[in-house]
């Protein structure tokens, strides 16, 4: 497919048009795409402006019909996962654990993220991209938040048993494209995430993995705790970088 330029919908309320600066795009372009009406379908879609070949616009609908809106449907409702718990993990940060059916077939690995909707009220429509903080267990999986505004706020307040939507998995931040037997992890703040959670899955002998997490104190470190743990039963090093950064750059 060709075009003159394309608008993004992943965000219902902004468009890859709003990230440029008005110099850089035609103002008739700007009208065009001003011109769109979102619904909840919107953030599925990319919106592709005056396309030269038509016909190929069923193919790329179809395509995202089935894996955008198809398959998160029948997997949200085939594992029906649902908040079990909530633990706070640091100033400001929440582990969120989900529970549900059949994860064992999920095809998920260490390290990658999902696109979360926690049917709490108002809101739930906006997906928020959160990724794993534990290996997959089977039974479980977990996220761990820090709260930064808009979504990651309301989390710490989910009652056990809210519903929960997602979409994925996605990222390339996996086990499965390991090139080298030894491996480094860095992680600064909420960072830690995932690396917590390829900490734990990561297949490894004593020696073989190093992480390096870096925090503003020691009260900063999340997961801290369960990070010495995996290390001690694994034979990992952890290593921890404390302090502000250079004046003016907080």
């Amino acid at each position: 497919i060709t075009a003159d330029a394309v608008v993004s919908g992943l965000n219902p309320q902004q468009t890859f048009l709003d990230l440029l600066p008005a110099s850089e795009t035609a103002a008739e372009l700007r009208a065009h795409a001003a011109g769109f009406t979102y619904n909840l379908l919107a953030p599925l879609f990319a919106l592709n402006v005056t396309l030269s070949e038509p016909p190929h616009w069923a193919a790329a609908a179809g395509a995202i019909l089935i894996w955008r809106v198809g398959v998160p449907v029948y997997r949200s409702l085939r594992h029906d996962l649902r908040v079990l718990r909530i633990t706070p993990e640091a100033p400001g940060v929440v582990s969120v654990v989900m529970a549900g059916r059949h994860l064992h077939e999920l095809p998920i690995a260490a390290g990658q993220f999902c696109n979360w909707r926690f049917l709490s009220g108002p809101g739930w429509t906006r997906a928020h991209p959160y990724s794993l903080s534990a290996a997959p267990d089977g039974r479980t999986l977990r996220i761990t938040v820090k709260d930064l505004g808009d979504g990651s706020h309301e989390l710490a307040g989910l009652k056990p048993g809210t519903r929960v939507l997602f979409e994925g998995p996605y990222g390339r931040l996996h086990p499965g494209v390991r090139t080298r037997q030894k491996v480094t992890l860095m992680a600064s703040g909420i960072g830690i995430s995932p690396m917590c959670a390829l900490l734990a899955g990561l297949p490894q002998q004593p020696g073989d993995v190093t992480l390096i997490y870096r925090a503003g104190s020691d009260a900063d470190l999340a997961l801290r705790d369960e990070l010495e743990a995996v290390a001690k039963d694994r034979g990992a090093r952890v290593f921890y970088v404390v302090g502000h950064r250079l004046p003016g750059r907080d």
